[in-house]
Parts: C-alpha cells; structure tokens; sequence
C-alpha cells in the first residue's frame, strides 16, 4: 500500500494533503492491518456496514455483525483514523422504517465524519433476488422509502449536526464526464 500511494504521488501533481481512502468491509479489517493502513497514508477509510441490524446482515448474506460493525469503527478510531466514513443501505428485504431508523441511529452514535446512505438495488441474476422470492420478502413500497429518506433521516442528521451533502443524483442519460483538470 505505502509503495502504491508512493508512486501516485510521485507521478501525478498533487496539491496540498491527499485524501486517500481505503474502502474496507469490516471484517475485513483488523487492528494491524488498520495500523499499517494508516502508518503507509491511507487517511480516510470507509466501511461498508449496510446495516447494525443482526438479521438484515444475515438476509444480505454480509459476513460481519452490527458488534463487528462497531469493533472495525472504534479500532480505526484507535489506528489513528480521523476521517471514517460509513455506508449504509435502506429499502432492504423485509425492512421496516423503524428497522432503517434504529440501523441510522446507531451510525450516528458512532460520531462517523460521513455517513452515505444507499438504496438497495436488487439485480436481475443476484442470489439475493432469488432467495426474496423464496422468503417473499418484498422491498419497501415507494413511498414508504421516501418517507424512510426524506423525513426521519433528515430531521435525525439535523439533531445531530451532520451537514447535507447531497441527497441524490439524478440523470435521464448518459452524459460524458466533465475534465477535471
């Protein structure tokens, strides 16, 4: 890692700190591991939790728990990490608002310095897609996931002072990308 960080920064012009984030299961992380990510410049990490929710874990076949969840958290926290980011999903298999809103309070307990939140997208051929139809479990109604997002989600973020961002990207077709330069 330290030797891929060292030679980006060595061939393209960088200005100022670079943010380099590592994106990261947790289980996939150990204390070490963060240690070393830290000590070769990884500065920012972001995991994806999905859920602190037990049972919605194990529906996404997710190979951690919500304690595992909070354990990579807080041993980032320990390796140094400053800028930690966690991703949660909504609108899962069976998921109730109040289930969404208890996974949305325990990230925000946390303290992360972002938190992005995602809707589920179920592909045609995904195992997952098959074994809803097995359970019948459904996704929540359209209008039961804008409740979810718009409502409860921003009033809980207001309370506990995390900013906007964005809320959602929207394109009709595909554009090309703008140069960045």
């Amino acid at each position: 890692m330290e030797r891929l960080i060292g030679a980006c920064v060595s061939v393209f012009r960088i200005a100022g700190e670079p943010e380099v984030t590592l994106e990261a299961n947790p289980e996939s992380v150990s204390e070490s591991r963060l240690a070393a990510y830290r000590q070769a410049g990884v500065n920012r990490i972001s995991f994806g939790v999905q859920s602190f929710r037990d049972e919605e874990l194990r529906r996404l076949s997710r190979l951690h728990d919500a304690s595992r969840a909070r354990t990579a958290y807080l041993e980032a926290r320990q390796a140094g990490f400053d800028n930690i980011s966690l991703d949660l999903m909504m609108w899962l298999p069976a998921q109730a608002i109040d289930a969404w809103l208890a996974s949305v309070d325990a990230a925000i307990a946390l303290a992360p310095d972002h938190l992005s939140l995602y809707l589920l997208e179920v592909y045609p051929n995904a195992p997952l897609k098959d074994e809803m139809a097995r359970a019948r479990w459904s996704q929540a109604p359209d209008e039961d996931a804008a409740s979810m997002y718009l409502t409860e989600v921003l009033d809980r973020r207001r309370m506990a002072g995390i900013w906007l961002w964005c809320t959602l990207d929207l394109r009709r077709q595909a554009v090309e990308e703008p140069d960045r330069d």
